[in-house]
């Protein structure tokens, strides 16, 4: 997870990142290793809506378009260069009546991933939304709890005040305050998504990002709760420890302080939230991915499952994904954050995603890539 430069799991983003700590590190040696296959034995493949993947795709053929053509999409060599993305661009942008399912099957060959390291195809596969809030441009009535704007002051290498210091006013009275919420729980899992949607009570809404944080170590509000005995470890997900805040107001501040991590945010003045490659993200098919190994804007045929719970079924999840966003735990040759989007159904699928499960990349038939990647 991030929904920017994401922070955001191995229960799921939110409950890795209140089980653990967000500094998950990617092995440096680790590649991946490709192989080749035909679209007959991509699982699914033919059951899902390809004219709407490419609507995404084309959202991050956009930014992609901004850069040199010259340059490779990604350190590793992965995909090739910008020029070889620019020709499938162009040809996807002017598709015109051209069946989508064949665009991706003329221009792309799907490749199964695997670890060079571990050897296998299969990874973990959790999920993310886009958390929501009631917030008000002025405080009043319920509307308490502030979202801050980056202090002019704070030093990206050096600790600012913590969570508990703001929390008792060091932050007042200089105009830092974005905008007001009515829920300090729903607060605090906001500054671990690290973006959200607030609508407000003028009947206008906003779409606030991570702007920065007070470069003190994040500490797990779940590890601490099973600590105190207050929930077990198979008790843990983001719904309980939130279950349990909400039912014991007195205690909640000064156990979320534990947690002396804090995040800034801003304005996005955006239509959706922006995930790390700088374009918005689409519900069910952006996928954060480990930066490290996957290049952003390339597509990603997932195969997996959607575990649902609290009323909504698990089923099969075969879709033609979009790497867009990154997360401080997504790490691994195999590995990936499903975007759910917003509500409650999308916060209810990405609080208990936690999946085994594969995907192949699609590259372009013309894409050089290092052969250091291939078996």
């Amino acid at each position: 997870m991030y929904l920017m430069p994401r922070i955001g799991l191995f229960l799921s983003m939110l409950t890795t990142l209140l089980l653990t700590s967000c500094s998950t590190l990617h092995d440096p040696k680790e590649k991946l290793v490709l192989n080749s296959i035909s679209y007959q034995e991509l699982p699914g493949w033919l059951h899902d809506d390809h004219g709407q993947a490419l609507e995404v795709f084309l959202n991050s053929c956009e930014r992609m378009l901004t850069l040199p053509s010259s340059r490779n999409v990604h350190k590793t060599g992965l995909g090739g260069s910008y020029g070889d993305w620019e020709n499938v661009c162009t040809i996807g942008k002017n598709i015109g009546h051209i069946n989508p399912t064949m665009f991706f099957e003329e221009h792309f060959t799907p490749h199964k991933v695997s670890s060079d390291i571990s050897n296998s195809s299969q990874g973990l596969f959790t999920g993310y939304y886009e958390p929501g809030l009631y917030g008000s441009r002025t405080r009043h009535s319920a509307f308490q709890n502030p979202l801050y704007k980056k202090p002019p002051q704070l030093d990206p290498k050096e600790a600012f005040f913590s969570r508990s210091q703001i929390n008792q006013g060091k932050l007042d009275n200089q105009d830092l305050e974005l905008v007001w919420v009515n829920d300090p729980v729903k607060s605090f899992f906001l500054h671990i998504q690290g973006s959200g949607l607030i609508w407000l009570d003028d009947g206008t809404h906003m779409r606030v990002g991570y702007d920065g944080k007070n470069n003190h170590a994040y500490t797990s509000l779940g590890k601490y709760m099973i600590e105190q005995g207050w929930l077990t470890r198979q008790e843990v997900t983001a719904q309980s420890i939130k279950k349990w805040l909400f039912n014991h107001p007195h205690q909640s501040e000064r156990i979320m302080e534990e947690n002396a991590s804090y995040i800034f945010f801003k304005d996005n003045h955006t239509s959706g939230p922006i995930g790390a490659q700088g374009v918005e993200l689409t519900p069910m098919r952006s996928l954060a991915v480990d930066k490290h190994l996957i290049p952003y804007g390339i597509p990603i045929w997932l195969n997996t499952t959607l575990n649902g719970g609290h009323g909504y079924p698990e089923k099969p999840f075969q879709h033609l994904m979009i790497a867009q966003d990154t997360g401080g735990a997504i790490r691994g040759a195999v590995r990936g954050d499903i975007f759910f989007g917003n509500g409650d159904m999308a916060e209810s699928y990405a609080g208990t995603q936690n999946s085994v499960g594969e995907y192949y990349v699609l590259l372009p038939n013309h894409s050089t890539t290092h052969l250091a990647l291939l078996p």
